[in-house]
């Protein structure tokens, strides 16, 4: 959401791999605390043998909670993309934040999703006419 325009920089400049430098307790620093969900459970097609799985696809992973979106990637390849490096990854499961039950739920393939309005989602343009990026 837009309340978040200032965790922009700190996620999306540096690396989480970067030594010494951990997103999440940038992120709290902030006030944006990340918390553990355990109840996301995943209905994606499981890539080796087709069949829906019952895993907990985000149980465990440390998340930042009320993002518009979340997507689990597995990277597939790394290379050189000239100042920086680039990922290609296989997207595993996507899921999104629910306001009423205050966690991540599964985004069903093929369910449609509605636009968000601007005032609601942090878009490029607003963090452009901001001076954030």
């Amino acid at each position: 959401s837009r309340d978040q325009k200032d965790l922009v920089i700190p996620l999306g400049k540096r690396s989480g791999y970067e030594d010494g430098y951990e997103k999440d307790v940038i992120c709290s620093e902030l006030g944006y605390e990340w918390t553990t969900l355990t109840s996301f459970k995943s209905n994606m097609k499981d890539v080796d043998n087709n069949e829906a799985t019952s895993k907990e696809s985000f149980d465990k992973l440390r998340l930042l909670p009320k993002c518009q979106s979340y997507i689990k990637v597995k990277v597939m390849k790394t290379m050189n993309a000239g100042d920086h490096e680039m990922a290609l990854c296989e997207v595993l499961d996507v899921g999104k934040w629910d306001k009423m039950l205050e966690r991540v739920v599964n985004v069903d393939e093929g369910e449609k999703i509605e636009p968000k309005d601007e005032k609601d989602v942090l878009y490029t343009g607003y963090l452009r006419s901001k001076g954030i990026i």
